[in-house]
């Protein structure tokens, strides 16, 4: 298997989400009013995992979801998962940005969910943003390779696009692309041997 998670993660229809979202984010506000806006990340982690599950709330915090080809191996940590159906992050940073919305997305297709959450408790007021995707783990698959102006020189560059090729057919697209830049780092031998310094020439000149 690509992905292992602990827990069975379902999905859930729009309005199902924001009906468990309203009552989650009435225990962030409270928190927000109660503790203010610089507490560390784990505490109102901690502190709204408590809340949600005193109202009800199945909460599960910090659920580990595997990668797994071959022997490379690379985890990942769900801040929260509320109802086994919605992902939320929760952060402590001036404002939320494209690098926040990008890391949930990754979560929801690695557990192949449709709606999760992205939270900030710094600002004066909460801050969050809905995040979602219509993609599935079999629309993922579906992709073509073009290669047509690829080099293949030795059999180091074979090697490069046949485990790119292996990755792409049982991960899927659209993933971090850290997440395959360092499986393939891993494959062809470590950063040691594929990562290292080249010269640069402009007008001839070192």
């Amino acid at each position: 298997m690509a992905f292992e998670c602990r827990e069975k993660i379902k999905v859930i229809n729009q309005n199902q989400f924001h009906e468990i979202d309203y009552l989650v984010m009435g225990q962030v506000y409270e928190i927000h009013n109660e503790l203010g806006r610089f507490c560390n990340e784990d505490i109102y982690q901690t502190q709204l995992s408590i809340l949600c599950k005193n109202i009800g709330l199945k909460v599960e915090k910090e659920i580990p979801i595997h990668i797994i080809y071959k022997n490379f191996r690379k985890t990942y940590f769900l801040d929260l998962v509320v109802e086994n159906s919605i992902i939320y992050e929760l952060k402590t940073v001036e404002k939320l940005n494209e690098f926040h919305q990008n890391q949930l997305i990754n979560y929801l297709l690695l557990t192949n969910v449709r709606h999760g959450k992205l939270i900030n408790f710094t600002p004066l007021s909460v801050e969050y943003k809905f995040v979602s995707t219509s993609l599935d783990f079999q629309s993922r698959k579906r992709f073509s390779i073009n290669n047509k102006n690829f080099e293949d020189r030795d059999s180091e560059s074979a090697m490069l696009l046949n485990i790119l090729t292996e990755l792409l057919n049982n991960w899927g697209v659209f993933l971090d692309i850290n997440l395959y830049n360092e499986a393939l780092v891993f494959f062809l031998g470590g950063s040691e041997k594929v990562i290292h310094s080249v010269d640069i020439y402009v007008d001839k000149k070192r």
